[in-house]
Parts: structure tokens; C-alpha cells; sequence
């Protein structure tokens, strides 16, 4: 069954620029600075599609010494 994701009011609409840039895979707040192989958001994707998250974790993350726990303070 589908469901009817059409705008039913203009109202909801002043919501759409939210939900673009909270939508997952999102790039507009990318940038190339924050992997070690200064790799454009698609460019990083397609570099990672046949990589192990090890791989990711040791040569295209920058550490920051941050935790997951800080990230969601």
C-alpha cells in the first residue's frame, strides 16, 4: 500500500527545507576538509562502496579525539 505523501496544504510546506537537509546522504553541509583523503561527497561514496568500515575508520576518518557519547551531548 502507498501512501499519499502529497501536500495537502501550503502550510506544510514551509517545513520541506527541513526535512531536505535532514534527509539521509544529505551533502549540503559536506565538505572535502573532513576526510584524510579530501574526497567530494560522491566521490567518497563511490571510493567506499567496496571498502570494510575498518577501511573507513582508519584512512579516510580525521580523529578529533570526540566519542559517540559527545557527538549526541
Amino acid at each position: 500500500m502507498e501512501s499519499d505523501n502529497r501536500c495537502k496544504s501550503l502550510h506544510t510546506l514551509a517545513s520541506l527545507p527541513y526535512l531536505i537537509l535532514e534527509m539521509p546522504n544529505n551533502d549540503d553541509h559536506f565538505t572535502s576538509r573532513n576526510n584524510q583523503l579530501k574526497l567530494e561527497h560522491r566521490d567518497l561514496l563511490e571510493y567506499m562502496k567496496d571498502k570494510s568500515p575498518d577501511h573507513y575508520y582508519e584512512k579516510v576518518l580525521i580523529p578529533s579525539g570526540r566519542t559517540l557519547k559527545d557527538f549526541l551531548r
